[in-house]
């Protein structure tokens, strides 16, 4: 089994939520999900850093070994990467949250272990809306990138976080590929339905990523 061990590198976690009974409301959610991994191969072609993109159960990991010459780039390309996977996600009926770690790892066919991956599984399931947002490993090696090597796309937000006070961070900005597509706020509210049966577990995550929604799209009406 080859294992490979990087130094450093930017690692993003996407998990979908409410797969734990999920065959209730999706015929085929296994086909689903390899559509959307299916999608992420085919937008990392062509990509300027290596990206290797790996999954167990619903959760899909993204990992991008860099040095300081590249590490914008692998930020900008998981933003990219992270993104398409919001918008597929949310119009397939698997939304997806997740986070974005920076720092040392180690992966092979079936396993993921290092300082990064562990930051990752420590905060994608506090996440409480669809979306995607970077951990303070991340946040802090982006910071120190000079402003051409940072994406707009990365936009600065307080991510929900259950049991957490509210901080700030980078977050993906989905909601421009949303309204590029020719998606618009009914349209999420029309796919948030689809989701249902929309209990209290669920209706907090649905008010925030709309939150998020309005908030980035506001300066664009």
């Amino acid at each position: 089994m080859t294992r490979t061990r990087f130094p450093s590198g930017v690692t993003t976690f996407l998990d979908v939520l409410g797969w734990k009974g999920i065959y209730q409301r999706k015929a085929d959610p296994l086909g689903t999900l390899s559509e959307l991994i299916d999608l992420l191969e085919r937008e990392k072609a062509g990509a300027s850093v290596q990206v290797d993109i790996r999954s167990i159960s619903d959760t899909i990991g993204i990992f991008s070994p860099c040095d300081d010459r590249v590490c914008g780039a692998a930020f900008k390309l998981h933003r990219r990467l992270a993104g398409r996977a919001i918008c597929k996600s949310i119009a397939s009926g698997i939304p997806v949250r997740g986070v974005t770690s920076y720092g040392n790892f180690q992966i092979n066919e079936t396993m993921f272990v290092g300082k990064a991956i562990d930051e990752a599984a420590g905060w994608f399931e506090q996440a409480d809306w669809i979306g995607v947002h970077m951990t303070p490993s991340a946040a802090f090696r982006y910071a120190a990138l000079s402003k051409m090597q940072r994406s707009p796309l990365w936009v600065d937000y307080k991510p929900p976080c259950k049991g957490l006070a509210p901080w700030t961070t980078p977050c993906v900005n989905w909601v421009r590929q949303w309204l590029q597509d020719g998606s618009n706020r009914l349209t999420l509210l029309q796919e948030f339905r689809n989701l249902g049966p929309i209990g209290p577990d669920i209706i907090g995550k649905f008010a925030n990523t709309l939150a998020f929604f309005d908030w980035v799209a506001k300066p664009e009406t």
